[in-house]
């Protein structure tokens, strides 16, 4: 799949209700509008080159949602990386102001506006990021929270002059996580990173697990940081192309004889509280299951539904405690049966 189809897909998933009110509404004018409002959901992402190419993005508040792209490029954080080496300190606080955002469409106070020429300021604060050492994969992702800062506003316009203010959003704050995508590779000199996208994701927290999309693998392979074969199964599991819920991989076990078969990611507690594990998943029989341990004991599991080729449905979302220093393992697994289980877009949040 394309970076272009991608996106759109992540679009439409942050935008969720708000776009399907779109696609059926007539178009409708709204009086000014204003009021402070906390992004909760949506994103946004530079791809290919941060110094030519302008953002795609989304959000979703209190009473407002929005999609915009075009405009000018911006200041992207992560483009130090054009190569870097392990080690090296890349600076991820990102800024978009004026016409960068672009135009686009929006849903504010029940009302839908299209087109709105956007303006504004959006400043994302973050620390900078320290690329790993090489794994050997073609793929990296490296991720730190952000924070919107107070001084973030977003303004929207009927006209392309941005004349005539149709809403402003004051202060527009929220929280999330940056996420550098980097491809590895090997030159003359030894092994060395390169930008790809970045991408700042509003949520409730970090995703603390490394590759939860699967999407750094070459498929079939699998392998630390990130998911692991169980090897106390009789078949491994592997990444995969054939399934995926979203981008172009996905995480699958699948046996035409009667074997069984898992996956797994370990990762440290960070802190002690509650912790938020989803997992996308589905299946063409009964028996397989996701869940997690903490320090080797089951804490949550859900069964997978039989939903059938691609069919992931709604996500299996649980909830557990663990304390500083616990070792979280995330898992699936699947029963000696023919067939398959099948896993996509993985998270674990820890405590807010």
């Amino acid at each position: 799949m394309s970076t272009g189809a991608l996106s759109q897909i992540r679009v439409s998933r942050a935008l969720g209700i708000a776009l399907l009110a779109i696609a059926s509404a007539a178009v409708v004018t709204t009086s000014a509008w204003a009021q402070k409002s906390i992004a909760v959901g949506g994103y946004l992402t530079v791809f290919g080159n941060p110094d030519q190419t302008p953002p795609l993005w989304t959000l979703v508040g209190d009473g407002f949602s929005v999609l915009g792209s075009g405009g000018d490029i911006g200041n992207p954080g992560g483009g130090g990386c054009r190569p870097c080496v392990a080690g090296s300190r890349i600076r991820m606080s990102g800024i978009f102001t004026g016409v960068t955002l672009g135009s686009g469409l929006a849903v504010v106070n029940g009302a839908l506006i299209r087109p709105v020429f956007f303006a504004g300021q959006l400043n994302f604060h973050a620390k900078a990021a320290v690329m790993p050492d090489f794994d050997g994969n073609s793929w990296r992702n490296v991720t730190v929270p952000f924070n919107l800062g107070t001084d973030s506003i977003l303004q929207g316009y009927a006209d392309s002059l941005r004349t005539q203010l149709l809403f402003t959003i004051r202060p527009l704050i929220g929280t999330g996580t940056a996420t550098l995508h980097l491809s590895q590779f090997v030159s003359s000199s030894g092994p060395l990173y390169e930008f790809v996208s970045v991408t700042y994701s509003f949520g409730p927290g970090v995703n603390l697990l490394e590759k939860s999309g699967f999407e750094e693998y070459t498929s079939p392979v699998l392998g630390v940081p990130g998911w692991v074969s169980d090897p106390i199964r009789q078949t491994p599991a592997f990444s995969d192309t054939n399934q995926p819920y979203s981008g172009a991989n996905n995480g699958a076990c699948f046996t035409s004889d009667l074997l069984d078969c898992g996956v797994y990611q370990e990762v440290t507690a960070p802190s002690t509280g509650t912790y938020t594990l989803t997992f996308y998943a589905t299946s063409d029989r009964d028996g397989g299951f996701v869940g997690a341990n903490v320090n080797d004991a089951t804490v949550v599991y859900s069964s997978v539904e039989v939903r059938g080729f691609r069919n992931y449905g709604a996500p299996y979302t649980m909830t557990f405690q663990a304390t500083a220093g616990d070792t979280i393992r995330v898992w699936m697994y699947s029963p000696p049966i023919p067939g398959y289980v099948v896993i996509d877009d993985v998270s674990l949040i820890g405590p807010q």
